[in-house]
Protein backbone atom coordinates (compact mmCIF):
# COMPACT_ATOMS: atom_id res chain seq x y z
CA UNK A 1 0.00 0.00 0.00
CA UNK A 2 1.58 2.95 -1.18
CA UNK A 3 0.17 6.87 0.28
CA UNK A 4 1.05 10.30 -1.78
CA UNK A 5 1.77 12.21 1.53
CA UNK A 6 5.10 12.35 3.83
CA UNK A 7 5.46 13.97 7.40
CA UNK A 8 8.62 16.64 7.42
CA UNK A 9 9.87 17.54 10.90
CA UNK A 10 11.04 20.82 11.04
CA UNK A 11 13.74 21.12 13.79
CA UNK A 12 15.73 24.61 14.91
CA UNK A 13 18.50 25.33 16.66
CA UNK A 14 16.70 26.05 20.17
CA UNK A 15 15.93 22.41 20.03
CA UNK A 16 12.21 22.76 19.20
CA UNK A 17 10.37 21.13 16.01
CA UNK A 18 7.70 20.77 14.64
CA UNK A 19 5.46 18.05 12.38
CA UNK A 20 3.51 18.67 9.50
CA UNK A 21 2.45 16.84 6.47
CA UNK A 22 2.54 17.65 2.90
CA UNK A 23 1.62 16.12 -0.73
CA UNK A 24 4.89 14.37 -2.02
CA UNK A 25 3.82 15.47 -5.42
CA UNK A 26 4.61 18.98 -3.73
CA UNK A 27 6.77 21.05 -5.50
CA UNK A 28 9.49 21.50 -2.55
CA UNK A 29 9.91 25.61 -3.64
CA UNK A 30 6.26 25.94 -3.89
CA UNK A 31 5.60 24.44 0.00
CA UNK A 32 8.60 26.42 1.49
CA UNK A 33 6.76 29.73 -0.49
CA UNK A 34 3.41 28.62 0.95
CA UNK A 35 1.78 30.61 3.99
CA UNK A 36 1.39 27.52 5.80
CA UNK A 37 4.94 27.15 5.96
CA UNK A 38 5.53 31.16 7.03
CA UNK A 39 3.16 30.78 9.92
CA UNK A 40 4.97 27.82 11.10
CA UNK A 41 8.52 29.07 11.13
CA UNK A 42 7.17 32.85 12.20
CA UNK A 43 5.50 31.05 15.52
CA UNK A 44 8.30 29.11 16.18
CA UNK A 45 10.71 31.88 16.20
CA UNK A 46 12.64 31.24 13.09
CA UNK A 47 13.26 31.52 9.41
CA UNK A 48 15.60 30.35 6.29
CA UNK A 49 18.57 31.29 5.31
CA UNK A 50 17.15 33.14 2.41
CA UNK A 51 14.26 35.60 2.19
CA UNK A 52 11.29 33.26 0.84
CA UNK A 53 9.51 36.25 -0.75
CA UNK A 54 12.72 37.43 -2.88
CA UNK A 55 14.98 35.19 -3.52
CA UNK A 56 13.65 32.02 -3.38
CA UNK A 57 13.42 32.19 -7.63
CA UNK A 58 16.42 31.83 -7.57
CA UNK A 59 17.73 29.73 -4.47
CA UNK A 60 18.53 26.51 -6.66
CA UNK A 61 19.55 24.20 -4.19
CA UNK A 62 19.30 23.89 0.38
CA UNK A 63 20.41 21.83 2.80
CA UNK A 64 17.76 19.50 3.37
CA UNK A 65 18.20 16.35 5.77
CA UNK A 66 22.11 16.98 5.07
CA UNK A 67 21.68 16.43 1.56
CA UNK A 68 21.80 19.39 -1.70
CA UNK A 69 17.88 19.14 -2.71
CA UNK A 70 16.79 21.10 -5.97
CA UNK A 71 14.14 22.85 -4.90
CA UNK A 72 12.49 22.91 -8.75
CA UNK A 73 11.59 19.07 -7.80
CA UNK A 74 9.38 17.62 -5.42
CA UNK A 75 9.75 15.93 -1.90
CA UNK A 76 8.82 12.61 -4.37
CA UNK A 77 12.05 12.99 -5.74
CA UNK A 78 13.90 12.14 -2.78
CA UNK A 79 12.38 9.09 -1.43
CA UNK A 80 13.79 5.78 -1.25
CA UNK A 81 10.87 3.67 -1.12
CA UNK A 82 12.52 0.77 1.11
CA UNK A 83 13.12 3.22 3.75
CA UNK A 84 9.24 4.11 3.93
CA UNK A 85 7.52 3.20 7.62
CA UNK A 86 3.70 2.71 7.64
CA UNK A 87 3.81 4.74 4.53
CA UNK A 88 4.92 7.72 5.83
CA UNK A 89 8.52 9.32 5.04
CA UNK A 90 10.32 11.32 7.41
CA UNK A 91 12.70 14.41 6.21
CA UNK A 92 14.25 16.75 8.52
CA UNK A 93 14.77 20.61 7.32
CA UNK A 94 17.54 22.02 9.67
CA UNK A 95 16.91 25.81 9.77
CA UNK A 96 20.09 28.06 9.83
CA UNK A 97 18.60 31.05 11.50
CA UNK A 98 16.46 31.46 14.35
CA UNK A 99 15.19 35.05 14.34
CA UNK A 100 12.65 36.94 17.20
CA UNK A 101 10.70 39.71 16.14
CA UNK A 102 9.26 41.93 19.41
CA UNK A 103 6.61 43.87 18.78
CA UNK A 104 5.47 47.17 20.63
CA UNK A 105 1.76 48.76 19.17
CA UNK A 106 2.40 46.74 16.02
CA UNK A 107 6.00 47.87 15.18
CA UNK A 108 9.10 46.01 14.95
CA UNK A 109 11.73 47.38 17.84
CA UNK A 110 14.14 44.64 18.07
CA UNK A 111 15.38 41.71 16.24
CA UNK A 112 16.99 38.73 17.64
CA UNK A 113 19.14 36.97 15.00
CA UNK A 114 22.31 34.60 14.89
CA UNK A 115 22.92 35.12 18.33
CA UNK A 116 22.83 39.31 18.43
CA UNK A 117 19.97 42.05 19.13
CA UNK A 118 19.30 44.67 16.39
CA UNK A 119 17.46 47.57 18.61
CA UNK A 120 15.59 49.35 16.06
CA UNK A 121 13.34 51.32 17.52
CA UNK A 122 15.34 53.40 20.58
CA UNK A 123 12.29 55.83 21.37
CA UNK A 124 10.09 53.98 23.44
CA UNK A 125 12.35 52.57 25.61
CA UNK A 126 14.03 53.52 28.59
CA UNK A 127 17.51 52.76 29.36
CA UNK A 128 19.42 53.73 31.70
CA UNK A 129 22.28 51.07 30.70
CA UNK A 130 22.90 52.79 27.96
CA UNK A 131 25.66 51.77 25.76
CA UNK A 132 26.84 48.64 28.23
CA UNK A 133 23.36 47.27 27.34
CA UNK A 134 23.99 47.53 23.86
CA UNK A 135 27.26 45.79 23.89
CA UNK A 136 25.52 43.32 25.93
CA UNK A 137 23.10 42.66 23.02
CA UNK A 138 26.24 42.38 20.42
CA UNK A 139 26.72 38.01 21.28
CA UNK A 140 25.72 35.15 22.84
CA UNK A 141 21.89 36.33 22.93
CA UNK A 142 19.90 33.13 23.28
CA UNK A 143 16.08 34.86 23.91
CA UNK A 144 14.76 38.46 23.68
CA UNK A 145 11.89 39.87 25.09
CA UNK A 146 10.05 43.19 25.19
CA UNK A 147 7.53 45.37 27.23
CA UNK A 148 6.42 48.66 26.11
CA UNK A 149 8.89 50.31 28.29
CA UNK A 150 12.02 47.62 28.34
CA UNK A 151 13.93 44.99 27.19
CA UNK A 152 15.27 42.04 28.46
CA UNK A 153 17.92 39.64 26.82
CA UNK A 154 18.43 35.96 27.98
CA UNK A 155 22.23 35.73 27.29
CA UNK A 156 24.10 31.59 26.81
CA UNK A 157 25.82 31.87 30.21
CA UNK A 158 21.69 31.67 31.91
CA UNK A 159 21.78 35.37 33.02
CA UNK A 160 19.12 38.03 32.32
CA UNK A 161 20.01 41.40 31.57
CA UNK A 162 17.12 44.50 31.12
CA UNK A 163 17.32 47.58 29.42
CA UNK A 164 15.98 49.44 32.45
CA UNK A 165 15.86 47.57 35.39
CA UNK A 166 19.38 48.02 37.20
CA UNK A 167 20.55 44.74 39.16
CA UNK A 168 17.90 42.07 37.82
CA UNK A 169 20.77 39.78 36.22
CA UNK A 170 21.93 39.55 39.84
CA UNK A 171 18.53 37.90 40.87
CA UNK A 172 16.73 36.25 38.45
CA UNK A 173 19.54 33.23 37.12
CA UNK A 174 18.31 29.50 36.09
CA UNK A 175 15.84 30.35 34.22
CA UNK A 176 12.56 28.17 32.62
CA UNK A 177 10.14 30.46 31.41
CA UNK A 178 9.86 34.83 30.69
CA UNK A 179 7.03 36.27 29.61
CA UNK A 180 5.91 40.11 29.63
CA UNK A 181 2.66 42.06 29.25
CA UNK A 182 2.64 46.25 28.67
CA UNK A 183 4.52 47.04 31.33
CA UNK A 184 6.04 44.06 33.35
CA UNK A 185 8.69 40.95 33.13
CA UNK A 186 7.65 37.44 34.48
CA UNK A 187 10.58 35.03 35.03
CA UNK A 188 9.76 31.16 36.11
CA UNK A 189 12.90 29.69 37.75
CA UNK A 190 13.66 25.73 37.20
CA UNK A 191 13.44 25.93 41.24
CA UNK A 192 9.91 26.83 40.65
CA UNK A 193 10.24 30.90 41.99
CA UNK A 194 8.68 33.97 40.13
CA UNK A 195 9.70 37.15 39.84
CA UNK A 196 8.14 40.07 38.16
CA UNK A 197 9.59 43.12 37.66
CA UNK A 198 9.19 46.04 35.52
CA UNK A 199 8.21 50.16 35.76
CA UNK A 200 11.13 50.56 38.25
CA UNK A 201 9.02 47.42 40.49
CA UNK A 202 10.71 44.64 41.76
CA UNK A 203 8.57 41.73 43.26
CA UNK A 204 9.21 37.94 44.06
CA UNK A 205 5.98 35.44 44.39
CA UNK A 206 8.28 33.10 46.38
CA UNK A 207 8.41 29.51 45.47
CA UNK A 208 7.06 25.89 44.39
CA UNK A 209 5.23 27.38 41.02
CA UNK A 210 4.96 25.26 37.86
CA UNK A 211 3.94 27.57 35.39
CA UNK A 212 2.93 31.40 34.75
CA UNK A 213 0.50 33.14 32.31
CA UNK A 214 -0.28 37.06 31.62
CA UNK A 215 -2.86 38.95 30.59
CA UNK A 216 -2.41 42.04 28.53
CA UNK A 217 -1.20 44.34 32.79
CA UNK A 218 -1.41 40.85 35.37
CA UNK A 219 0.39 37.85 35.57
CA UNK A 220 -1.21 34.27 37.58
CA UNK A 221 1.47 32.15 39.07
CA UNK A 222 0.34 28.34 38.69
CA UNK A 223 1.10 26.22 42.06
CA UNK A 224 1.81 22.24 42.21
CA UNK A 225 -0.36 22.24 45.24
CA UNK A 226 -2.85 23.64 42.50
CA UNK A 227 -3.38 27.22 44.36
CA UNK A 228 -2.67 30.26 42.28
CA UNK A 229 -1.48 33.83 42.90
CA UNK A 230 -2.21 37.17 40.72
CA UNK A 231 0.04 40.33 40.28
CA UNK A 232 -0.74 43.11 38.46
CA UNK A 233 -3.84 45.89 37.26
CA UNK A 234 -7.28 44.55 39.09
CA UNK A 235 -8.98 45.54 35.60
CA UNK A 236 -6.97 43.00 33.41
CA UNK A 237 -7.30 40.26 36.56
CA UNK A 238 -4.89 41.38 38.63
CA UNK A 239 -7.52 41.25 41.54
CA UNK A 240 -8.32 37.24 42.46
CA UNK A 241 -9.99 38.61 45.93
CA UNK A 242 -13.52 37.13 45.19
CA UNK A 243 -12.97 33.49 44.39
CA UNK A 244 -10.98 30.95 45.48
CA UNK A 245 -7.61 30.29 43.63
CA UNK A 246 -7.17 25.85 44.59
CA UNK A 247 -7.38 22.85 43.16
CA UNK A 248 -6.16 24.59 40.13
CA UNK A 249 -4.91 22.22 36.96
CA UNK A 250 -4.30 24.85 33.54
CA UNK A 251 -5.19 28.61 33.02
CA UNK A 252 -6.13 30.43 29.77
CA UNK A 253 -6.26 34.02 29.43
CA UNK A 254 -7.72 36.64 26.93
CA UNK A 255 -6.22 40.38 27.18
CA UNK A 256 -8.21 41.47 30.45
CA UNK A 257 -9.25 38.18 31.87
CA UNK A 258 -8.06 34.77 33.57
CA UNK A 259 -9.86 31.20 33.37
CA UNK A 260 -9.29 28.02 35.70
CA UNK A 261 -10.05 24.81 34.62
CA UNK A 262 -9.83 22.94 37.91
CA UNK A 263 -9.54 19.36 38.90
CA UNK A 264 -13.59 19.05 39.41
CA UNK A 265 -13.65 19.54 35.52
CA UNK A 266 -15.12 22.98 36.30
CA UNK A 267 -14.24 26.64 35.45
CA UNK A 268 -13.58 29.79 37.43
CA UNK A 269 -13.07 33.21 36.04
CA UNK A 270 -12.06 36.69 37.20
CA UNK A 271 -10.90 40.37 35.53
CA UNK A 272 -12.96 42.37 33.34
CA UNK A 273 -16.33 40.57 32.84
CA UNK A 274 -17.05 41.78 29.02
CA UNK A 275 -13.38 40.15 28.23
CA UNK A 276 -14.67 36.58 30.07
CA UNK A 277 -14.15 37.41 33.64
CA UNK A 278 -17.32 36.11 34.75
CA UNK A 279 -18.74 32.76 34.23
CA UNK A 280 -21.35 32.22 35.73
CA UNK A 281 -23.35 32.99 32.54
CA UNK A 282 -22.24 28.99 31.67
CA UNK A 283 -25.49 27.18 31.56
CA UNK A 284 -23.57 23.57 32.39
CA UNK A 285 -20.40 24.43 34.36
CA UNK A 286 -19.37 20.72 34.61
CA UNK A 287 -17.63 18.17 33.33
CA UNK A 288 -14.98 20.54 31.01
CA UNK A 289 -11.59 18.70 29.73
CA UNK A 290 -10.01 21.89 27.76
CA UNK A 291 -10.24 25.58 27.73
CA UNK A 292 -9.16 28.10 24.67
CA UNK A 293 -9.52 31.72 24.51
CA UNK A 294 -9.23 34.30 22.11
CA UNK A 295 -7.92 38.17 22.97
CA UNK A 296 -11.88 38.77 24.56
CA UNK A 297 -13.76 35.31 24.97
CA UNK A 298 -13.39 31.75 26.29
CA UNK A 299 -14.17 27.84 25.34
CA UNK A 300 -15.05 25.06 27.46
CA UNK A 301 -13.91 22.19 25.17
CA UNK A 302 -16.46 19.56 27.07
CA UNK A 303 -15.65 15.27 27.61
CA UNK A 304 -19.07 14.77 25.51
CA UNK A 305 -17.57 16.96 22.70
CA UNK A 306 -20.24 19.74 22.77
CA UNK A 307 -18.85 23.17 23.77
CA UNK A 308 -19.51 26.31 25.84
CA UNK A 309 -18.55 29.93 25.72
CA UNK A 310 -18.52 33.21 27.29
CA UNK A 311 -17.15 36.65 27.24
CA UNK A 312 -17.28 39.61 24.50
CA UNK A 313 -19.74 38.15 22.38
CA UNK A 314 -18.99 39.27 18.54
CA UNK A 315 -15.36 37.65 19.06
CA UNK A 316 -16.55 34.47 20.13
CA UNK A 317 -18.03 34.55 23.06
CA UNK A 318 -21.75 33.41 21.97
CA UNK A 319 -22.19 30.38 19.86
CA UNK A 320 -25.23 31.18 17.33
CA UNK A 321 -27.78 28.85 17.56
CA UNK A 322 -27.40 27.44 13.89
CA UNK A 323 -23.81 26.83 14.59
CA UNK A 324 -24.51 25.67 18.30
CA UNK A 325 -25.81 22.95 16.89
CA UNK A 326 -23.58 21.10 14.80
CA UNK A 327 -20.67 21.71 17.78
CA UNK A 328 -20.64 17.74 18.43
CA UNK A 329 -18.55 15.46 18.54
CA UNK A 330 -15.67 18.09 19.09
CA UNK A 331 -12.05 16.86 18.84
CA UNK A 332 -10.53 20.29 18.98
CA UNK A 333 -10.74 24.04 19.40
CA UNK A 334 -8.36 26.43 17.95
CA UNK A 335 -8.12 30.38 18.87
CA UNK A 336 -7.11 33.24 16.84
CA UNK A 337 -7.15 36.78 18.10
CA UNK A 338 -11.07 37.23 17.86
CA UNK A 339 -12.54 33.85 16.53
CA UNK A 340 -12.60 30.29 17.40
CA UNK A 341 -12.32 27.06 15.23
CA UNK A 342 -13.65 23.39 16.25
CA UNK A 343 -12.58 19.93 14.33
CA UNK A 344 -14.80 17.49 14.77
CA UNK A 345 -13.63 13.95 14.65
CA UNK A 346 -15.49 13.49 11.13
CA UNK A 347 -13.54 16.21 9.66
CA UNK A 348 -16.27 18.82 9.89
CA UNK A 349 -14.59 22.46 10.78
CA UNK A 350 -17.06 24.80 12.43
CA UNK A 351 -16.10 28.49 12.72
CA UNK A 352 -17.48 31.60 15.16
CA UNK A 353 -16.69 34.75 16.15
CA UNK A 354 -15.15 37.64 13.73
CA UNK A 355 -14.37 35.20 10.70
CA UNK A 356 -16.05 34.99 7.29
CA UNK A 357 -17.31 31.32 7.53
CA UNK A 358 -19.18 28.86 9.54
CA UNK A 359 -18.36 25.42 8.46
CA UNK A 360 -15.80 23.38 6.21
CA UNK A 361 -15.90 19.65 5.44
CA UNK A 362 -13.01 17.20 5.07
CA UNK A 363 -10.68 18.81 7.01
CA UNK A 364 -7.79 17.33 8.67
CA UNK A 365 -5.65 20.24 10.30
CA UNK A 366 -5.81 24.18 10.96
CA UNK A 367 -3.58 26.35 11.59
CA UNK A 368 -3.27 29.94 13.73
CA UNK A 369 -2.65 32.93 12.14
CA UNK A 370 -3.14 36.22 14.57
CA UNK A 371 -6.45 37.47 12.47
CA UNK A 372 -7.08 34.45 10.15
CA UNK A 373 -6.79 30.26 10.66
CA UNK A 374 -5.90 28.24 7.58
CA UNK A 375 -7.73 25.46 7.24
CA UNK A 376 -6.08 22.18 5.64
CA UNK A 377 -8.51 19.60 3.22
CA UNK A 378 -7.88 15.98 2.70
CA UNK A 379 -6.29 16.84 -0.39
CA UNK A 380 -4.00 18.69 1.82
CA UNK A 381 -5.11 22.17 -0.17
CA UNK A 382 -4.60 25.68 2.13
CA UNK A 383 -8.29 27.37 2.74
CA UNK A 384 -7.69 30.56 4.78
CA UNK A 385 -10.52 31.77 6.71
CA UNK A 386 -10.69 35.64 7.77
Amino acid sequence: MTTNTIQIKFNLLSGRSYLCTVKKDTIIKNYLNSYTFKTITRDLGCELDFDLSSNIQDKKEYSFNELKVDLNKTFDDYINESEIIDNIVNFTLIIKKQVINRYVNGIICATLKDNSVEIINYDIIENPYGQNFLDLCKEDVVELYSSYYEYVILKKDGKVYSSSTIGIENIVSNIKKIISHQTAFAALTEEGTIHIWGMGEYKSLGTGYINVYNSMMAFVGLKKDGTACVWGNPDYGGDSKSISLTNIISIVSTSKAFAALKKDSTVIAWGETSHGGDCSVLTKNYNIVQLFATNYAFAALKNDGTVETWGYKVRGGYIPININEQLVGIKIIYANESAFAALRFDGTAIFWGECNISHLYNIIDIHIDIDKFIAIDNNYDEIDIF
